[in-house]
């Protein structure tokens, strides 16, 4: 008997019924942006532009978001980068779901075209209130990178373990934190490896408007030679909220 509850129960999840499945999506998301200049000893100038968006609907959640930095100093470019980001997960229980990743990722600087890595998700929430949301998720993935130019460009494709962890944490009622690490070691070689890392906080100034501030840090195991392992940014704008 308990299989046969099990049993219904699992087709419930994956199928759910007309009463169960709500079709109402629920959309929230926000705009960014950044910029610093500086004039005197040093010119410099830098911009950023954040967008993210997240829908729940039913047992599904689609989290879409993208960002784009660009800087100089003294004329020269120092600063160009991109990346893109989108995943489903479709929730099997109240805590464990499953879904797919897929992440874009450009430095003009490092000279990386572009790198993208398609994850499978296999995730599971340790917390999941109003005001403190933890997940982690673990994985296969597959990464393909176009880096260099010319003679030196090299296009690589290979299979990845991923294992990542988000946390969200409301301070107060205007103010919240959130931090994420991704952990992508090559199955082949674990010495080649790609650690992502973010974190910020978020300041509410009126129901629409905030201020934010975010630490991010790409770190490369086998970078190009002369290029930094570290790619770090710290970045304070405007969000609006939509």
């Amino acid at each position: 008997m308990g299989c046969f509850a099990a049993a219904v129960f699992t087709l419930r999840v994956l199928f759910p019924t007309a009463a169960q499945a709500s079709t109402n999506h629920t959309w929230t998301g926000s705009s960014a942006a950044g910029f610093t200049l500086t004039q005197g000893n040093s010119k410099t100038a830098l911009a950023n532009l954040n967008v993210q968006a997240v829908d729940k609907w039913s047992r599904n959640e689609l989290m879409l978001g993208g960002s784009l930095t660009y800087g100089e100093s003294a004329g020269v470019k120092s600063t160009e980068a991109a990346d893109a980001k989108s995943q489903y997960n479709r929730l099997l229980a109240e805590c464990f779901y499953g879904g797919m990743k897929l992440d874009v990722f450009h430095n003009g600087i490092a000279d990386l075209k572009y790198r993208i890595t398609l994850a499978p998700v296999a995730g599971y929430y340790l917390l999941k209130n109003t005001n403190s949301l933890m997940n982690v998720e673990a994985g296969p993935a597959y990464i393909y990178t176009d880096q260099g130019h010319g003679i030196n460009e090299t296009k690589t494709g290979y299979p990845s373990l991923r294992l990542g962890q988000r946390l969200e944490q409301r301070l107060s009622h205007a103010a919240k934190l959130w931090e994420t690490l991704e952990y992508l070691p090559r199955l082949e070689v674990f010495g080649n490896y790609l650690v992502n890392f973010e974190v910020g906080v978020d300041a509410v100034v009126t129901r629409q408007i905030s201020l934010r501030t975010t630490l991010q840090d790409y770190y490369y195991s086998h970078q190009s030679v002369g290029r930094f392992n570290n790619d770090v940014r710290l970045i304070a704008g405007v969000a609006y909220k939509f």
